[in-house]
């Protein structure tokens, strides 16, 4: 899957007063979609142990709540959305990988993808805070040195 509705599709004016406009959030309704999704693939998907995404919020928002409805307990499969909740996050492990982000990005929003992978960024706080601990198993990153072209060929 790719990911939910995301704001700057909803809004098009969302992006002209955001401080991060490359990077939208899902709507709402973008984290039902996800949350829908991971319902199904629970039910019909078999056994699925890793969900992969790139590092943009939408991305990462959309695997936080496909792997939550993926580790549900039995006694919340049917609830309507993830709030409240109680997962098993033993279940399935997620891996941030900046190999995932579109190849047609700009440099320029290339560029502040180091800032998100990078440690001390209040971002990696972010994506850290979607998930239950110890579930991302992984957040490759892309040294400031790499060409990013030699990266994705």
């Amino acid at each position: 899957m790719k990911h939910g509705e995301r704001m700057d599709n909803y809004d098009p004016q969302w992006a002209e007063s955001e401080p991060r406009p490359w990077d939208p959030p899902l709507t709402d309704d973008g984290k039902l979609q996800a949350w829908r999704t991971g319902q199904k693939l629970r039910r019909e998907g078999g056994n699925i142990t890793r969900v992969f995404c790139s590092p943009f919020l939408h991305c990462v928002q959309t695997a936080a709540e496909v792997v939550t409805a993926l580790c549900v307990t039995d006694d919340h499969a049917n609830a309507p959305s993830s709030k409240d909740v109680v997962i098993d996050p033993s279940k399935v492990k997620v891996s941030i990988e900046i190999g995932l982000c579109d190849v047609r990005i700009k440099v320029t929003r290339m560029n502040t993808v180091y800032l998100m992978l990078d440690s001390s960024g209040a971002t990696i706080t972010e994506i850290r805070s979607l998930f239950e601990k110890d579930s991302i198993s992984a957040m490759n990153k892309v040294s400031p040195s790499q060409g990013f072209h030699d990266f994705f060929l």
